[in-house]
């Protein structure tokens, strides 16, 4: 009974070892997707600067744009989280200059559309280092053909004889630390850029910030920049001082060679006996080598002559 047993367990076996085994590849795609949990998807709108980036962040929620020609910018179902209370919003122009965030409260349950928002214009200086009676600029992106008001703060510098000076009573006294100038303002162009000069008559340090409008709506304020105008004479130590010791080194040096030499006279013989023992041996080689090598040019001219002749008979 075991032998029969044994015979159909090794039959079996072997049947399931020689069965073909095919495996077809199929084509179909395997797609995985999922869902991130959020409250809502908002509809966020606004203006800015043409042709920038707006970047909306928060808690667990992110979202990026471009703006168009005229500065509009939108973003479609924001998926905003139900811990996110709070939106800021940054504007990044073409020059890549930045301009203020501003943020802004959100209700997941509530809000469904913001807008419109008004970003910040972007500012930046000409030059890092400025001097006095200087010429230069700031300039900035804004929403395209809108009035940019500057705000302008003077901080004078206070000299040492101004705080030696200064009295108790002085002390005693509410001090200005900055002065308002007279309000400025421009004009951004059709791609919302915009410019004006810098004042640099008076060795001051200077802070200032512009803002913009949207149909009598202002804008946030931009950065605010700050930037000191050199006295001229810290212009004068620092680049033409060190220029005028050069020049008054140089000539103080020519001046001594000359006092010696014309004392000593070694400059002059040894000049002869350079010109005697080094230039002149040197001029007659030259001249040497150059007649062996106009002779050596004219043997080979006259021998390739001879032997077209040659050929030619």
């Amino acid at each position: 009974m075991k032998k029969y047993l044994y015979l159909t367990i090794i039959f079996v076996y072997l049947t399931i070892s020689i069965t073909l085994v095919v495996a077809r590849e199929t084509r179909t795609q395997t797609r995985i997707s999922g869902d991130i949990p959020a409250a809502a998807h908002l509809r966020i709108f606004g203006y800015t600067a043409p042709s920038s980036i707006v970047q909306m962040s928060g808690m667990r929620s992110f979202g990026e744009t471009n703006s168009d020609r005229t500065g509009y910018f939108l973003i479609n179902d924001l998926a905003i989280s139900e811990k996110t209370h709070e939106l800021c919003l940054t504007t990044i122009d073409a020059q890549r200059r930045t301009g203020f965030p501003i943020c802004i409260p959100v209700e997941p349950s509530l809000d469904r559309e913001i807008g419109p928002l008004l970003l910040s214009p972007t500012l930046s200086l000409s030059a890092s280092a400025i001097w006095q009676n200087q010429n230069e600029h700031a300039s900035g992106k804004t929403i395209p053909g809108q009035t940019v008001s500057i705000a302008l703060f003077e901080i004078p510098s206070n000299s040492v004889q101004d705080r030696i000076s200064t009295t108790i009573a002085d002390i005693a006294k509410p001090q200005v630390l900055a002065v308002i100038l007279p309000d400025l303002s421009t004009v951004s162009d059709e791609k919302g850029d915009f410019s004006f000069s810098l004042p640099t008559s008076k060795a001051y340090t200077y802070r200032l910030f512009v803002t913009s409008n949207y149909q009598d709506s202002p804008t946030p304020k931009s950065q605010t920049v700050t930037y000191m105008v050199g006295p001229l004479s810290s212009y004068f130590i620092s680049f033409i001082l060190p220029k005028l010791l050069l020049v008054l080194f140089v000539c103080i040096l020519m001046s001594l060679a000359i006092y010696y030499e014309a004392k000593t006279r070694k400059f002059r013989k040894w000049l002869a006996w350079f010109t005697e023992k080094k230039l002149q041996p040197a001029a007659v080689r030259l001249h040497l080598k150059a007649v062996r090598q106009s002779y050596s040019f004219r043997r080979f001219v006259k021998s390739h002559q001879n032997m077209l002749g040659r050929k030619s008979r």
